[in-house]
């Protein structure tokens, strides 16, 4: 895990787009090719997001249906909030893999 400074993530003033931006961030690459390597690095990446549509009200607390995707997010919170592995902490990791490749014309 590599932790970004607070204005890496910037969202517009209408709530419309917001950009994650990091630049030259050290860190290891951790991959399984004959054998375990890790590898110092240095990645940069700029992402966009824009909203392709008006915004769509959710409803809090019983105003949303059981079946909503916004009533599953709640009870995972609440899951985390109260469960004594994950309470208290204000960073959960999730593990996860990522593969990334290069090609380099030849």
């Amino acid at each position: 895990m590599v932790e970004l400074p607070r204005d890496a993530f910037r969202v517009s003033h209408d709530g419309r787009r917001a950009t994650l931006e990091a630049k030259d961030v050290c860190l290891v690459n951790s991959f399984q090719f004959l054998g375990p390597n890790n590898v110092a690095a240095k990645v940069s990446l700029k992402v966009r997001w824009e909203a392709t549509g008006p915004a769509v009200r959710r409803g809090r607390g019983d105003e949303v249906a059981p079946t909503d995707r916004a009533a599953f997010l709640g009870r995972i919170r609440e899951l985390i909030a109260s469960h004594p592995d994950t309470r208290g902490r204000g960073v959960v990791e999730l593990p996860h893999a990522v593969s990334a490749f290069r090609l380099t014309p030849r």
